[in-house]
């Protein structure tokens, strides 16, 4: 089920794997807090699963089709990846104040 920060936490996440390492010169203080509260999220996972979040979140296909492609590709269950999405999600909503 998708909530109501799960767009705006792949849009940070986009940006996170998109930026190079920290620090550097954000523009916005929300562009700061998005890039921070990644970072803690995906800090408090395993550093397998830290990989496959990394690939989930990549590129402009969707979540939804990378959960396809990884879960055949990787041999990794679908609910697995769900699960890891959602909790990742659910961590940096919690980092960044939204929930």
């Amino acid at each position: 089920m998708k909530t109501y920060y799960s767009e705006y936490i792949q849009h940070c996440m986009r940006y996170y794997l998109s930026t190079s390492e920290y620090p550097f010169e954000f523009r916005h203080t929300s562009e700061r807090l998005a890039w921070l509260a990644c970072d803690k999220a995906l800090k408090s996972f395993s550093k397998p699963d830290q990989m496959l979040i990394r690939k989930l979140f990549r590129g402009r296909d969707g979540v939804m089709r990378n959960v396809e492609k990884i879960s055949g590709h990787d041999r990794v269950s679908k609910q697995y990846l769900m699960s890891l999405v959602n909790r990742f999600e659910k961590q940096a909503a919690s980092a960044r104040g939204l929930i």
